[in-house]
C-alpha cells in the first residue's frame, strides 16, 4: 500500500502536465494577436510544463523502483534484491534513486527558473553583485 502511495502521483502529474500542454497549444491557436498578460502566462504555462517534465524525468527510477518491489512484495517466488543482476546494484539502485536524482531534480529546477524568467534572473544577479561588493569592501 506504501509503494502506490509513493509512486502513485507520478502518473497524475504526468496527465497533468499532457493537459497543460494540450491547454497551452489550444489557447495559442485560438489567440491571433498575443497581449502581454496573455504572453507572460503563456510563457508561466511552459515553465511550469517544463519543470514537471524535468520532475518526471528524474523521478521516474524512483516509480521504477517502486514498481519492481510492489511486484516483488506481491510474487513470493521473486527475491527483490534478485530482480537486479548484484545486490551492489540493488543497494545502488535505491541510492541512485534517492540521493542523486532528487538532487538533479532540485538542482535543475533553480536553473530553469533562471534561464525562463527575467526577474529571477535580475534578482540573482544583482544578489550576486551585492556579495561580490561585499567581499571586496571586507577584504
Amino acid at each position: 500500500a506504501s509503494t502506490a502511495f509513493m509512486a502513485g502521483p507520478i502518473p497524475l502529474i504526468l496527465v497533468s502536465c499532457i493537459t497543460s500542454l494540450y491547454k497551452i497549444r489550444q489557447a495559442t491557436l485560438r489567440a491571433r494577436s498575443i497581449s502581454s498578460s496573455i504572453k507572460m502566462q503563456r510563457e508561466a504555462s511552459i515553465t511550469i510544463v517544463i519543470v514537471t517534465a524535468v520532475y518526471l524525468l528524474y523521478n521516474l527510477p524512483v516509480f521504477i523502483n517502486y514498481i519492481l518491489y510492489t511486484i516483488a512484495s506481491f510474487h513470493s517466488e521473486i527475491d527483490y534484491v534478485d530482480i537486479y543482476s548484484t545486490e551492489l546494484l540493488y543497494f545502488y539502485s535505491w541510492v541512485f534513486t534517492y540521493i542523486i536524482c532528487v538532487a538533479c531534480n532540485a538542482l535543475t529546477n533553480p536553473l530553469i527558473y533562471f534561464f525562463r524568467m527575467k526577474g529571477y534572473r535580475r534578482y540573482l544577479q544583482g544578489l550576486i553583485g551585492q556579495l561580490v561588493q561585499s567581499r571586496r569592501g571586507n577584504g
